[in-house]
């Protein structure tokens, strides 16, 4: 999608240079096509909005018209009944943050061709600035498409597992939650694929049980070990399903046709203290020490460290106050390790009441940190090494295209 995207832009873009200088007659000619074309399109958006702003009256008998059409009768089979039923509805909200939105397009892009000439050098300008106030409007939060609790209603059924889970994450079985609508409903699957380290966490759900062959993301996809003690380690406190499931530590909350709830008593929190450390030096010793963590998570954490760390005992109380950000108040009865629930990479930085320290990675995909005995207080940032080239690199290309739209064009001397 984006590479036809993206030429169309740059043949817009040549396009509108050709408008802006002395025009031949096969452009003039072009430009008046495109401009009638145009107009045409703003009438009919124009006339959409005026019919979709008074609530659309008669769409049963346009919907019914439209389904009788070849070109659309696949695209209707199976929706015609839902459609008719939920038009009226959906008209204001089609109107306001569909057509609007288009209808304002096109009137900009006929105003730029008919006007091309008149513009000349400061066309360039403008529209850049246009781009920039879009981009700035939708970064402030403007999203032009229908308003979330239609696309994702809240349901009791997500109420449930988002009060059974807690702060916990959960696990929904049988791609009953994909990953961006689990991230819209504020809960933390596990399944999914845009996982940080997605790596070491296919290697820590490989230690649950057996999966089915296929490339690196399905094991993430398809894992179905309901009530394996990786679950435990990984926070999970909610399983559902579609279909009932043969348990037998997990405590079943709810059973109806087509959602079935468990609740698991025995997940940690996202953040604990265990009682022993195995500190090994790389992720492949790291694998084969995991059996022993990956059976109790709680008692026995897999340390990659240059270092030795032993055990120790405490209470941690773990708060998220932002995606890239973790905050955790350890009491520590004896120094040891807090092993975080969440996936290791190398751009989290931890600091120990306000001083640096080292983040390792803990049974294969979770984190670690040293905290000696006592109070303290344990910051985790995500800031990826990457992130000020990226921000270099940003700053270099708007300088650019300053450059590139402020630069004087060359004078014609023939």
């Amino acid at each position: 999608m984006f590479v036809p995207l993206l030429a169309l832009a740059v043949l817009a873009a040549v396009g509108v240079d050709a408008l802006s200088r002395e025009p031949s007659p096969a452009v003039r000619r072009a430009s008046r096509a495109v401009a009638a074309f145009l107009s045409l399109v703003v009438l009919v958006a124009a006339a959409n909005l005026a019919w979709l702003a008074a609530g659309a009256p008669r769409f049963r008998e346009v919907l019914q018209l439209l389904g009788r059409s070849r070109m659309l009768a696949l695209w209707f089979t199976g929706r015609h009944e839902q459609l008719v039923e939920g038009f009226g509805a959906m008209a204001p909200v089609l109107a306001a943050h569909y057509v609007a939105p288009f209808l304002a397009l096109a009137v900009g892009s006929l105003i730029v061709v008919a006007s091309a000439r008149r513009f000349g050098r400061a066309l360039p300008i403008v529209a850049g600035a246009l781009i920039a106030v879009d981009l700035l409007h939708f970064g402030d939060g403007h999203n032009p498409a229908i308003p979330a609790g239609q696309a994702y209603p809240d349901t009791a059924r997500v109420e449930q597992l988002r009060r059974t889970a807690g702060d916990g994450r959960v696990l929904v079985l049988d791609w009953g939650l994909p990953a961006n609508v689990a991230t819209h409903y504020g809960l933390d699957d596990i399944l999914g694929y845009d996982a940080i380290g997605r790596a070491r966490v296919e290697r820590l759900l490989r230690h649950a049980g057996p999966f089915p062959a296929g490339p690196m993301h399905w094991p993430v996809a398809l894992f179905d070990r309901f009530e394996s003690p990786v679950l435990d380690a990984l926070s999970v406190r909610a399983v559902a399903s579609v279909r009932p499931l043969p348990v037998t530590s997990l405590r079943p909350v709810v059973s109806e046709e087509g959602f079935h709830l468990y609740a698991n008593p025995g997940a940690l929190p996202r953040a604990f203290v265990p009682a022993r450390v195995i500190s090994v030096p790389d992720l492949e010793s790291a694998e084969r020490e995991g059996g022993d963590a990956a059976r109790d998570p709680a008692g026995v954490a897999v340390v990659e460290s240059p270092v030795p760390l032993a055990g120790g005992a405490g209470r941690v109380t773990w708060r998220r106050p932002a995606p890239g950000r973790i905050e955790l108040e350890a009491r520590m009865e004896r120094a040891g390790v807090v092993v975080i629930s969440e996936a290791f990479d190398p751009g989290w930085r931890a600091s120990l009441d306000g001083a640096r320290a080292p983040v390792y990675p803990a049974d294969l995909a979770l984190m670690a940190v040293p905290v000696p005995t006592g109070e303290h207080r344990v910051v985790l940032s995500y800031r990826p090494r990457s992130w000020p080239f990226a921000l270099l690199l940003s700053a270099v290309g708007v300088l650019v295209v300053i450059a590139l739209l402020v630069r004087r064009r060359p004078q014609n001397t023939t």
